[in-house]
């Protein structure tokens, strides 16, 4: 709530233009400005939160980050497409005005770098919005860098017509801050090509499993990083390679070893598998808090899919008891990570679920966790009071919503793992 609470104080001395209307002419036109303000105001930070380098320094809630990511965008866009629908009637001009120029006069001259701005806008609009299934990640990433020539456009715009700025001069050198604070952003976003900020390690180990799963350990070459359970870190295997974000399986706080287990299923892990022991990675982290609410030996219960599992070994590993539930789903039994160690932490207690394969003389449930398995295996103060941890593909994630949803368990004690959004 705080950081909510400083975007609207960011946005306050735009804000107080409503109070001076009779200073400032015809509503639309006035509106029309101030709208455009706002939205350059939102798209900054946007942009400060968008870059996990800044946001970090802020929060390492990485998902309630996105969260108002998502949330800025949605505002901000009305404000950005109101500002030049206002203008267009303010001026009494046609729908060609968004389109066609006029170079004929100085004030339609300063209008190119709006226009600018607002048709790389909704470039990254409509690709954000309308066609993002219909595009790769990496080129949907790629076309998030339109937000910086966009906020460069609007705010030469903005500066170079100045109709509020020029009137308020606080105003103005509130503006001009909020320029710096963009070409601060710009630097250091360009250090980020060098790797500034991100940790070296080197790959100390590599394993793979019979499921398809691939164990990688790296070690710090200088500095150390301090990770909690449950979080996740970005990987690069490169200099110049794209990162993707992957949750800590285990980590040794004496060495500062981090071992994480990746299954192929893409683009980028698939040629993850390509790193050989001794190959320098870039690490970047650690962010999120899923599991904080299970870090106790209060009640729990956990319930996996597949690789979904690499958020609770240490968890565990650490609070795993008698209060610890855990359903592990799997395809094959011969998918299953670790299963001898959870049989051993969690007895009883650990419940395998198989779905594709006939399993006997092993004390596997077949089928999928549904209402009446964990109905079977849950005692009734655990669905009443137990905190619930899921994580797996969306699918099962979705799935496992459902299930808890018919149990009537209470949605503020079920916690998902999400950074994949």
């Amino acid at each position: 709530m705080m950081l909510y609470f400083a975007v609207f104080l960011s946005t306050l001395p735009f804000l107080f233009l409503f109070t001076q209307f009779k200073l400032l002419g015809e509503f639309s036109a006035a509106f029309a400005n101030i709208a455009g303000l706002l939205g350059v105001v939102l798209m900054l930070w946007q942009l400060i939160l968008g870059n996990r380098f800044v946001s970090r320094r802020i929060s390492r809630d990485y998902l309630a980050i996105l969260k108002l990511h998502v949330f800025l965008g949605v505002y901000g866009f009305f404000f950005v497409m109101t500002h030049p629908f206002l203008e267009m009637l303010a001026y009494g001009e046609k729908i060609t005005f968004f389109f066609i120029p006029n170079f004929a006069t100085e004030f339609g001259k300063h209008l190119i770098l709006g226009r600018m701005a607002f048709y790389l806008y909704l470039l990254l609009w409509v690709t954000s919005a309308l066609v993002r299934n219909k595009i790769s990640r990496r080129v949907w990433l790629w076309l998030h860098y339109l937000s910086y020539p966009i906020l460069f456009f609007s705010f030469l715009h903005a500066a170079s017509i100045g109709t509020f700025l020029n009137t308020f001069v606080l105003l103005k050198v509130y503006f001009f801050i909020l320029m710096g604070v963009f070409g601060i952003l710009v630097l250091y976003r360009l250090s980020q090509l060098f790797d500034v900020g991100k940790f070296p390690y080197v790959l100390s180990t590599k394993k793979i499993s019979a499921a398809g799963v691939t164990s990688y350990t790296f070690s710090p070459l200088a500095t150390s990083l301090k990770t909690q359970v449950g979080q996740f870190f970005f990987i690069k295997p490169s200099i110049f390679a794209a990162s993707h974000p992957f949750t800590v399986m285990s980590f040794d706080e004496n060495s500062g070893d981090l071992t994480f287990s990746i299954k192929a299923i893409g683009n980028f892990t698939n040629k993850l598998e390509s790193i050989a022991v001794g190959q320098t990675v870039f690490l970047d982290g650690p962010y999120g808090v899923f599991t904080k609410e299970g870090q106790n030996h209060e009640p729990k219960v956990i319930l996996a899919g597949g690789i979904g599992i690499t958020p609770f070994v240490e968890l565990i590993n650490r609070f795993g008891d008698v209060n610890t539930k855990l359903f592990y789903s799997n395809r094959r039994l011969e998918d299953i990570l670790l299963r001898e160690q959870f049989k051993a932490q969690l007895g009883a207690n650990y419940i395998d679920v198989i779905s594709e394969e006939k399993v006997e003389n092993e004390p596997v449930v077949a089928g999928r966790i549904t209402k009446d398995v964990l109905l079977s295996n849950l005692p009734e103060d655990f669905i009443n009071k137990a905190n619930f941890f899921i994580c797996g593909s969306p699918s099962f994630m979705g799935g496992m919503m459902t299930v808890l949803k018919k149990l009537g368990v209470n949605k503020k004690r079920i916690f998902t793992e999400e950074f994949s959004l």
